[in-house]
């Protein structure tokens, strides 16, 4: 189990997926880090260890993106360390991800990856899925990753963004919790509505086989054959202690 948080909008990003990582860090402590896409490019810092560390390496950092995901990892794959951290690159670093599940087909999809002269630097069965956008990317972000999805075998919540459409963020979701937080001019995601319900209570939970394209702090929902779908915006009376 792992956390994830996202968001697109005008705030600043970083302290608010911050923020959200440490209402999500009960579902995993091993590392954590936080992807923003800032001025065309991604600013990526991850970290092993308690949430702690990756806030003491973000000391002093800004960015000027309005596009963030962010993860705190209980780790499945690989040891806890930096290179193993969410969020996961691609070869070049165009493109970043952060997981939730397990890709059971992964070994496949490496070797293939590995057969292609792919260089890998985690040990995860998520860094495929950033080399495998990467490999079959066609253009745009929503038809490629659900292009990526449809061979994964396993459980998923993927929330990915690139440097090729830098206002936007696609997720998907297969047997891995992800809720849509609908703001104003703001759109967010998270494994658990706690870590956003601060900021929103309005909540669409995602179904498996659904994804969601965010730009410019809005979204649509697609199905896997790219469909546009609609899901009924659930008004949750909780507070946040009561979430938690």
């Amino acid at each position: 189990m792992c956390g994830i948080v996202a968001y697109s909008g005008p705030k600043e990003t970083l302290p608010l997926l911050v923020n959200g990582l440490s209402r999500l860090e009960y579902r995993g402590y091993d590392s954590s880090g936080v992807a923003v896409v800032s001025s065309e490019k991604l600013f990526i810092e991850k970290k092993s260890g308690k949430l702690s560390q990756l806030k003491d390496a973000l000391e002093g950092n800004t960015t000027d993106g309005n596009v963030g995901i962010g993860h705190t990892r209980w780790a499945t794959h690989g040891i806890p360390n930096d290179e193993n951290a969410h969020p996961h690159q691609n070869e070049d670093n165009k493109f970043a991800l952060v997981h939730n599940g397990i890709i059971e087909n992964y070994v496949q999809i490496k070797e293939a990856l590995l057969n292609d002269g792919i260089d890998f630097t985690s040990d995860t069965d998520t860094e495929v899925v950033a080399q495998q956008l990467a490999k079959e990317w066609d253009g745009d972000l929503l038809s490629t990753t659900i292009g990526v999805a449809k061979n994964l075998k396993g459980t998923y919540a993927l929330v990915v963004v690139t440097e090729h459409e830098p206002d936007t963020i696609v997720a998907g979701r297969m047997m891995s919790a992800l809720v849509l937080g609908v703001g104003e001019g703001e759109v967010f995601l998270a494994s658990d509505s706690a870590a956003i319900l601060e900021h929103t209570n309005k909540m669409i939970f995602l179904e498996n086989g659904d994804f969601v394209e965010i730009h410019d702090g809005s979204y649509k929902l697609f199905d896997s054959d790219m469909n546009e779908i609609q899901r009924e915006i659930q008004i949750i009376d909780w507070e946040v202690s009561e979430a938690e």
